[in-house]
């Protein structure tokens, strides 16, 4: 029986998922270092942290998990003028030049 609605289940693996998806409960934990999470494959690549891997390689440098911002690919496109962004922030912030707001002020 689930603790937080009280639905009840059959077998203890379906309370289990139940209780990761529909309370997001992180009941997969790090040995390491005590981090919790979700889903078993999020551990998994967490617990590689620890071993020194890095299953992210940029192919165009050395360092990980950046191609995006760091080599330019933008992905983001403003309706308005075509202008193309890396971040979707940059983009939000970008449309309020059309709208003529000027959130910084100086």
């Amino acid at each position: 029986k689930c603790m937080q609605c009280k639905k009840s289940f059959s077998c203890a693996s379906a309370l289990t998922q139940h209780q990761v998806v529909h309370h997001g409960q992180r009941i997969f934990e790090c040995v390491n270092c005590g981090d919790h999470f979700t889903c078993s494959s999020s551990l998994i690549l967490h617990l590689k942290t620890h071993k020194g891997e890095k299953p992210f390689v940029c192919t165009q440098c050395t360092l990980t998990q950046h191609q995006v911002v760091h080599h330019g690919q933008r992905i983001f496109e403003c309706v308005n003028c075509g202008d193309h962004f890396t971040r979707s922030s940059s983009l939000i912030l970008h449309l309020k030049t059309h709208k003529g707001e000027k959130p910084f002020v100086c």
